[in-house]
């Protein structure tokens, strides 16, 4: 039976993270979806029922924004690990 064995240093072996999946987009449009969906398919539904789904439109909302501040601090954080601090071009303080 061969075991094989990796014999790569420790920052060959280290892999990015894998970046989280962009679902942001869903929780909105999921929530539009929550707000319209009494109105059109259920006219005549009690009052309650339109509660309830404004009360589950408004929380779709909040995890969608909770959702995109993580992908966007991913991608933000993923870019400045990529650039290095000594390429960056010259600001109008800088002189030469």
């Amino acid at each position: 039976m061969n075991v094989s064995h990796d014999d790569r240093s420790a920052d060959q072996q280290e892999i990015p993270p894998d970046p989280p999946a962009m679902i942001a987009v869903w929780y909105f449009i999921g929530a539009t979806f929550l707000f319209a969906l009494p109105i059109t398919l259920f006219p005549g539904a009690p009052p309650w029922v339109r509660v309830v789904t404004t009360v589950l439109g408004f929380l779709a909302i909040v995890l969608g924004g909770a959702r995109l501040h993580q992908e966007v601090t991913f991608l933000r954080r993923r870019k400045s690990d990529a650039t290095p601090s000594n390429d960056d071009p010259p600001g109008p303080d800088d002189s030469r």
